[in-house]
């Protein structure tokens, strides 16, 4: 007989139970179920919407209603050192499932561990994220935010513009006001006079 591994997936957000070893995140829930020594062609697994079956040979090793839906297409799995069936479901929705499959032992979904993966974010999301992680970091330091750094990167800009009370001096940060907070529409102002100044240099030079 085909001595079974020590070694198992991850239950994290999951649980063990008679029948298999589950993990979870918030896209995906997966299962690790014992077939006993056997090749991947003896293995028949069918994933729908809302059920899952997996067979060894003729023998139904496992099958239910699924807690939820999952996306099919987006599922998949292998054979893992040939007795344990590796199983990755995409649910249809994210959300932290209590169990597996209906009637089976259930967790607390209010006490799983939800913190996410930067990855796992859309790009607007993680960019606003690395801002407020890039801002605490700078107020630590004593530094300006990034909003601050903005702000006199457009100062800057306006420095040495027609009509500047500083035109013809050295760039000096310290003599602005930085502290407060800076809406968009002082940024949307300041990036009308860059326009408006360049063409404005632009029409003079023809």
């Amino acid at each position: 007989m085909h001595a079974v591994s020590a070694r198992h997936i991850s239950t994290w957000n999951g649980a063990v139970t008679d029948k298999y070893y589950w993990s979870q995140s918030l896209q995906e829930v997966t299962l690790e179920i014992e077939v006993g020594n056997c090749k991947a062609s003896d293995v028949k697994v069918d994933i729908s919407a809302t059920r899952l079956t997996v067979m060894r040979g003729e023998e139904t090793v496992l099958v239910g209603k699924l807690h939820e839906k999952v996306l099919p297409e987006e599922s998949i799995w292998h054979l893992e050192d040939e007795h344990q069936v590796i199983i990755s479901m995409q649910k249809s929705r994210e959300n932290w499932w209590k169990c597996v499959l209906e009637g089976d032992p259930e967790i607390d979904t209010t006490k799983v561990e939800s913190t996410r993966k930067m990855e796992e974010y859309d790009g607007e999301t993680q960019g606003a994220i690395r801002k407020i992680m890039f801002d605490q970091n700078q107020k630590l330091q004593g530094k300006p935010s990034s909003d601050q750094l903005r702000t006199a990167e457009m100062m800057k800009d306006a420095w040495n513009a027609e009509g500047s009370p500083f035109r013809g001096t050295e760039f000096d940060p310290t003599m602005l006001n930085l502290s407060g907070p800076v809406g968009e529409d002082f940024f949307k102002a300041m990036e009308e006079k860059r326009i408006q100044g360049a063409r404005e240099r632009q029409g003079g030079s023809q």
